[in-house]
């Protein structure tokens, strides 16, 4: 039974990381994350506070990647890699490169994030039809008037 070497670039806590590794007593789970990148920080790509010859080494064995984005000479760094799975929305950001011309498979999150959406789309609705800014103003300066 071989390992698979699944390399983890996104920051997920110690729970989803467990889930991963239970899905297959196979799966050898890597996790460089750079944790003082900002979430949308293109460091958190595959920028990691480990060393470069460690990140070099796992990459060298990484067969599944789970991160946010693509570096350009990810196929020559990740030889063995056979899918790449996108956090993001889509894969816009990743159009016209290598990647989407080769074997490897490619997924992203599409879908994921559409309960969250819509959730904050009506409570911006609703935040602004029952006047929230107004009522948030109020209450930072301890003052309550009447709702018109």
């Amino acid at each position: 039974m071989e390992a698979r070497e699944v390399l983890v670039t996104i920051r997920l806590n110690q729970k989803h990381l467990q889930q991963i590794r239970e899905v297959d007593p196979r799966l050898r789970v890597h996790y460089l994350v750079d944790e003082t990148a900002q979430p949308d920080s293109s460091r958190v790509i595959i920028a990691s506070p480990a060393p470069q010859d460690e990140l070099a080494q796992v990459l060298q064995g990484t067969e599944i990647l789970f991160t946010l984005r693509v570096l350009p000479d990810l196929l020559a760094r990740a030889p063995r890699l056979k899918w790449v799975h996108l956090s993001s929305h889509g894969i816009d950001h990743i159009q016209g490169t290598d990647i989407l011309n080769s074997p490897v498979l490619v997924t992203c999150s599409r879908g994921a994030y559409a309960a969250p959406v819509a959730e904050h789309a009506l409570w911006m609705m609703l935040s602004l039809v029952k006047e929230g800014p107004r009522l948030y103003r109020q209450q930072q300066e301890k003052k309550w008037e009447r709702f018109p």
